[in-house]
């Protein structure tokens, strides 16, 4: 049967939620994903286990539209082609063996496993990602039912911050060739038997892999007690975009008494220099200019999407520092409740360019990284105070020198 027979009911979520979909198949020598340099698809869902590279479309061409922002489900299954295993390796997930399946003895369901016993795995709440922003309110309480699975295991590295295993298998799942004896450990046991992985990139794009093309079917999102339906309409919400996606605005920045910066250098006729497609050395163009130890007010309002619009995202963990190379400061924001984020520093007695610094990520959520470039100049010679206190011993011996040889002169000249 065709993939929008078996999987009518995922492909009409995503339609409902206000998704184009164009079916092709893989091996489709007109499918194209770029046109001209510019990517033709938002998202990809890869429902083609079995591809190899024999059409128009390539494992660049998939992983070119993620580099450029695209977002990517990976469904692959027990029989997987070299295409599809190449591309959920780009992503971080190693798949198992080719001829493997996961396998549970205690935790299955009836009636789905074919001539493979023991194969469709039930994965309880315990085995799902509890985390709101991926996989919804209902699995992060634990609420979620049951998740059918069958097809294969995959591992994601410990170390790798962008992943995250969203579907793992129960304390009695493991992964092995049905028609040959155990002879060693299992490749993945446990609950390192990775399902479902999410994973978001450096561009924030996110990328999901499965190892079952059957998760997401009709026929396991109506079986009876099954989460699967929840489940996929949940990860499809994520990996798409519709949810968990931060956006920050109205980025402003003045002294804390409301003043502007200096605007210290300025775009200035030079006509001793010869016209030149080049910047003059040294100089940037509208630099915004503090001085050390000046009291700087930031703000800016962040949203998230959380399908239909943007509101305010409020958090009491969101940073933010005052680099040059290294951080000279670094001060956790103010939130007041409507997704403001303001704060207050002195800049440092250290002159030079510095950055505003915000980096806030968290699992599930898009990541906020940006910098907003300022300088730091010392005081000016009539910006000191006249006198100050450290200097008074400095003045005691200036004076008493003069004193002294005014003493001496008067000494020298009319004593006899």
């Amino acid at each position: 049967m065709k993939t929008e027979d078996t999987h009518s009911m995922f492909l009409e979520t995503l339609k409902d939620r206000g998704h184009q979909i164009t079916v092709a198949t893989a091996e489709s020598n007109d499918l194209r994903l770029i046109a001209f340099g510019a990517p033709l698809y938002d998202n990809i869902i890869l429902l083609c286990p079995e591809w190899e590279e024999g059409g128009s479309v390539k494992v660049d061409d998939v992983m070119g539209l993620v580099e450029g922002g695209a977002n990517l489900m990976v469904f692959g299954d027990v029989r997987m082609g070299g295409a599809t295993r190449r591309v959920a390796a780009r992503a971080g997930a190693d798949f198992d063996k080719e001829g493997t399946q996961v396998v549970d003895h205690f935790s299955w369901a009836e009636g789905l496993g074919g001539a493979a016993p023991h194969t469709v795995v039930r994965v309880g709440p315990a085995g799902v990602l509890r985390n709101a922003w991926v996989l919804g309110p209902a699995a992060a309480a634990g609420e979620l039912p049951p998740v059918l699975y069958r097809g294969l295991g995959h591992a994601v590295d410990a170390q790798n911050i962008l992943a995250q295993v969203a579907l793992a298998g129960g304390p009695t799942t493991y992964s092995a060739a049905l028609d040959a004896e155990i002879e060693s450990y299992p490749e993945n046991a446990g609950r390192d038997t990775a399902l479902v992985s999410a994973v978001q990139a450096r561009n924030n794009a996110r990328v999901s892999v499965a190892g079952s093309a059957t998760l997401c079917s009709n026929r396991y999102q109506l079986a009876p007690g099954a989460g699967n339906a929840a489940f996929c309409a949940a990860l499809s919400a994520w990996a798409l975009g519709e949810r968990g996606v931060l956006r920050a605005r109205g980025v402003m920045h003045h002294r804390a008494d409301g003043s502007a910066p200096e605007l210290l250098l300025k775009e200035k006729e030079r006509a001793d220099l010869p016209p030149s497609l080049f910047a003059d050395p040294e100089i940037t163009r509208n630099s915004l200019v503090y001085r050390v130890n000046d009291d700087v007010a930031y703000s800016f309002a962040v949203e998230v999407y959380n399908g239909e619009k943007w509101e305010p995202f409020n958090t009491d963990d969101l940073q933010i520092e005052f680099v040059m190379l290294d951080p000279y400061i670094r001060k956790t924001m103010t939130n007041d409740g409507q997704g403001g984020y303001s704060t207050t520093l002195k800049t440092p007695d250290v002159y030079g360019v510095f950055k505003f610094h915000v980096l806030y990520r968290r699992p599930g959520l898009s990541v906020i990284n940006f910098d907003t470039q300022v300088s730091v100049r010392p005081f000016k010679h009539d910006e000191y105070e006249r006198f100050i206190p450290a200097a008074f011993p400095y003045y005691a011996g200036a004076f008493s020198t003069m004193a002294g040889f005014f003493v001496f002169s008067l000494f020298f000249l009319y004593s006899k």
